[in-house]
């Protein structure tokens, strides 16, 4: 039986603090909503008390996107299992639509 693979998925981080989330926050992209509404994005956020949160943010309250590499060994590995795809990266560093 093989080992699990590494998932790549897109991180990003809180450009500003909201009440359950501060400033510099790291997150996960579980959905880019590809569909109309390209200006909001599915989440697993690190909140202020330390708990992984899901959460939809608007894309202007967000900065860094970037691609990560996550081992299996990660405690967050089973609920990135459907995070959004590496082809989602160049929408999300596109214009935010109005």
């Amino acid at each position: 039986m093989s080992e699990p693979a590494d998932r790549r998925v897109i991180a990003c981080n809180y450009a500003e603090g909201i009440s359950p989330v501060s400033a510099g926050s790291l997150c996960y992209v579980l959905d880019a909503n590809r569909g109309g509404g390209g200006d909001r994005v599915r989440l697993l956020a690190r909140s202020r008390g330390g708990r992984w949160i899901e959460k939809w943010e608007t894309r202007k309250r967000l900065t860094n996107f970037r691609m990560k590499t996550v081992p299996p060994e990660h405690p967050r590995y089973a609920q990135l299992e459907f995070a959004a795809p590496e082809s989602d990266l160049p929408m999300l560093l596109g214009p935010i639509p109005k």
